[in-house]
């Protein structure tokens, strides 16, 4: 059994820890070459449907129940609109109105195109 020093169980602890401190960051540097690789590569076939059909599903689960247009500006019909759903606790109401913006307009406008139509309609039965 061999007996040291404090001195020389301390430098020893200190070559362990930094031989252990090199190796992950070694480890690190390989990850974060990876990590930019698969970062550089476009999402397949697979991974672009899911993502839209999931996209889709959640903009139908959260804004199932938009109001009418009823001459409302976007603006004001959007906010509106995101009062009547359903969403995550730790997602606020401008942030899900930001990231669905676009489906929210193309909501808005099929909504002022068919209220409009449907207002025609009426004024040309009479």
């Amino acid at each position: 059994m061999d007996y040291m020093t404090c001195e020389q169980y301390v430098i020893g602890e200190l070559e362990a820890a930094q031989a252990l401190n090199d190796k992950l960051a070694a480890e690190n540097d390989r990850l974060t070459a990876q990590l930019e690789i698969l970062e550089g590569q476009e999402p397949s076939f697979m991974e672009r449907r899911v993502a839209d059909i999931g996209r889709k599903l959640v903009f139908e689960a959260w804004f199932f129940q938009c109001e009418a247009v009823d001459g409302q500006e976007f603006e004001d019909w959007r906010h509106k609109s995101a009062k009547t759903y359903q969403r995550p606790k730790d997602v606020s109401e401008a942030k899900a109105v930001k990231f669905f913006e676009p489906e929210l307009r193309a909501l808005y406008d099929q909504t002022k195109a068919e209220e409009e139509a449907e207002k025609e309609d009426k004024e040309a039965a009479k």
